[in-house]
């Protein structure tokens, strides 16, 4: 007899596991990046304690002031803010959107290639100690990462219907 894992039983553990080896390791971000989490947090709770909204980010740190930052980021990560206005609210953040990329890869490689691949993109995915160190701080590609894997998913779903 095969023994067969019911279909998002492994995401879940994958998941759970994930949130506590996050939780477990979270450090205080403020060096990280040279400081760009730290002023993009000034960034973000400005807006939130003076309903200020900027047409343009901060100049980007390495760009030598040639190009500002999108104002739709600073937007996003001012929304928990609201609530709870601490540099930790945006790593808690960044950690929800990295739980909703691993679900999204995992359901990617599900459509394209099964179950037990998907697992283990989602593993590769989520401990590979880059994307553990992302986890850590706020910075624009980090928090933009969801959105990209979710247009990912929309192209594929676009393309399987066809």
């Amino acid at each position: 007899m095969k023994f067969k894992i019911p279909k998002y039983r492994a995401l879940i553990a994958l998941l759970l596991l994930y949130l506590l080896v996050r939780l477990y390791i979270i450090d205080y971000p403020i060096f990280e990046n040279g400081g760009e989490a730290s002023r993009d947090f000034l960034v973000a709770s400005h807006i939130t304690k003076y309903h200020e909204y900027p047409l343009v980010g901060p100049f980007n740190g390495g760009t030598y002031n040639l190009i500002k930052n999108s104002p739709v980021y600073y937007y996003l990560i001012s929304l928990p803010l609201f609530f709870i206005n601490d540099i930790f609210t945006l790593i808690y953040l960044n950690i929800l959107l990295q739980l909703l990329s691993i679900a999204l890869i995992y359901k990617l490689a599900d459509q394209l290639f099964g179950q037990k691949v998907a697992t283990l993109a989602g593993l590769l995915f989520a401990f590979t100690p880059e994307i553990l160190r992302e986890s850590n701080s706020i910075w624009p590609p980090y928090v933009m990462q969801p959105f990209a894997n979710l247009s990912y998913l929309f192209l594929l779903t676009a393309y399987l219907k066809k």
